[in-house]
């Protein structure tokens, strides 16, 4: 018999239940999407924000304006202008072949053909997709024959509207817009066969069953969101090879394919016209900074460059960061906040956590899982998990990751602009040893707080200036050669 007064100690332990480890090929299925969320910063959102980042911005920002001040009055100093003088020599002017360089025109009032013809090119790899997909279902046995036909759709998806900018004249805006959304339809196709694949894997393995049995993908947990939610109907494999249910995930803002979604019960008119009209503003704001304050600064720049002037240099640096660092602000509202929301809006996409409080970051690898989750997502389920399951260990499958990355953002900013410095894929790649060193030095400093401005100082006010600065000066002068005429049409 147990005694009632017995010590606690000597009661029996509880037995301890192991979790069961799922599998790296499970993986690949799991559920993103599980339940309707609002945007973070969005008046529909119920939790808490701290808004500590945006505190050591402004620090940084009032830091980085009385500096340029400083650097500025620095030449008026009798002395150091007297030692400048003295050392000085003739600066060249601004011209190529007897001309001065011509300014950037600030916008092309023509759609250019090279859009029209992508857009096209994209609907028909996802139309190609579909038919792939289709035929892999009916021959389970030959499954394999068919990834080289995924290959190729998937490559074409971006490789064609790349082809198409790179035979255009250069219009760095309209390419730009035009290699994003090939870039994100590419990602999307291969988020689709990726998972395709493994509901064709399971649908194999218990098919032998019974003929009529339909596997659902691992969405099984998927979360029923009560009141302000539904779920959609769960499309099984193979009944999801739909031309429809592939272009609904085409237009929902997420990279990744499932089989069903979070969904909304309606579309809220009154609030997606709030959303537009703060989209509008917030694009008008940026051309406004971008035509008022980056276009001449970045032009100021070219000479600095060109001469190899090391202080012109960092006081052109110095007075681009805070516009350009606004720009960028007012782009992440505009993309991830508002843009992405309308869409999420239009479709009644439900979950719409597209990022999170990634200015409180005080590590980098924090900001990169943070600041775009769609992205993240995808290249943690579809780059990280295979990576694992080919046997590479974390590090090397994060090496991977990075470099996927890093090639992306080359594409992005080096195909608008017709030339290929690797400038982004060197900064991409060397958020590697960034990652590392504020690792290591994260609990070793007095205050977290210096991670986050460690953070803002290296990433907005000394990286995004100088890609800036570089790529501009290599694309006027790759354009004033005469390789492709004039840098025609577009800031």
């Amino acid at each position: 018999s147990i005694e009632l007064n017995a010590s606690p100690l000597a009661m029996p332990a509880p037995p301890v239940v192991k979790k069961k480890k799922r599998s790296s090929t499970e993986l690949l299925a799991r559920t993103v999407h599980r339940r309707a969320r609002p945007s973070l910063l969005s008046s529909d959102s119920s939790e808490a924000q701290s808004y500590g980042g945006f505190v050591n911005l402004i620090a940084v920002v009032a830091v980085v304006s009385n500096s340029r001040a400083l650097l500025q009055e620095w030449h008026r100093i009798p002395l150091v202008r007297s030692i400048r003088a003295h050392f000085a020599e003739e600066a060249p002017v601004l011209t190529k072949r007897g001309r001065p360089v011509p300014p950037l025109p600030v916008a092309d009032s023509v759609v250019p053909y090279e859009l029209g013809l992508s857009f096209i090119a994209l609907c028909l790899c996802v139309v190609l997709a579909v038919l792939v997909e289709r035929r892999a279902a009916r021959a389970p046995g030959r499954a394999a024959s068919f990834h080289l036909l995924r290959a190729l759709v998937v490559f074409s998806t971006l490789a064609v509207p790349l082809a198409l900018c790179s035979a255009a004249p250069p219009r760095p805006v309209s390419h730009a817009i035009t290699l994003l959304g090939a870039c994100t339809a590419m990602m999307k196709l291969l988020s689709y066969a990726h998972t395709n694949a493994e509901l064709r894997r399971k649908y194999i393995t218990t098919g032998a069953q019974t003929k009529l049995r339909r596997i659902q993908s691992s969405n099984d947990d998927l979360d029923a969101v009560a009141g302000e939610g539904e779920i959609a109907q769960p499309n099984a494999y193979p009944a999801n090879l739909r031309l429809g249910d592939a272009m609904r995930f085409m237009a929902f803002p997420t990279l990744i394919y499932q089989t069903r979604y979070p969904r909304t019960r309606r579309i809220r008119s009154a609030w997606l016209l709030k959303r537009c009209g703060e989209l509008f503003l917030v694009v008008s704001a940026m051309l406004l900074i971008t035509t008022q304050f980056v276009h001449p600064t970045v032009q100021r720049s070219y000479e600095s460059i060109n001469n190899k002037d090391a202080w012109s240099f960092v006081e052109r640096l110095l007075a681009l960061a805070i516009p350009s660092l606004f720009v960028w602000v007012l782009m992440f509202v505009a993309l991830f906040e508002l843009w992405l929301s309308i869409l999420a809006e239009l479709t009644r996409f439900g979950d719409r956590q597209f990022y999170k409080d990634w200015w409180n970051a005080q590590k980098f690898d924090e900001y990169w899982r943070l600041w775009n989750l769609p992205v993240h997502n995808w290249l943690v389920r579809h780059v990280f998990f295979p990576c694992l399951n080919l046997g590479l260990n974390k590090m090397a499958a994060t090496l991977v990751v990075f470099f996927v990355s890093a090639a992306l953002h080359e594409v992005l900013v080096s195909g608008p602009c017709h030339v290929a410095r690797l400038y982004a894929f060197a900064g991409m790649m060397g958020q590697v040893p960034l990652i590392a060193l504020t690792n290591a030095l994260h609990g070793r400093l007095p205050s977290n707080r210096l991670g986050n401005v460690l953070f803002w100082v290296v990433f907005c006010v000394v990286g995004q200036p100088m890609a800036l600065m570089l790529y501009f000066h290599d694309t006027v002068q790759s354009s004033s050669a005469g390789a492709k005429g004039s840098f025609g049409g577009e800031l």
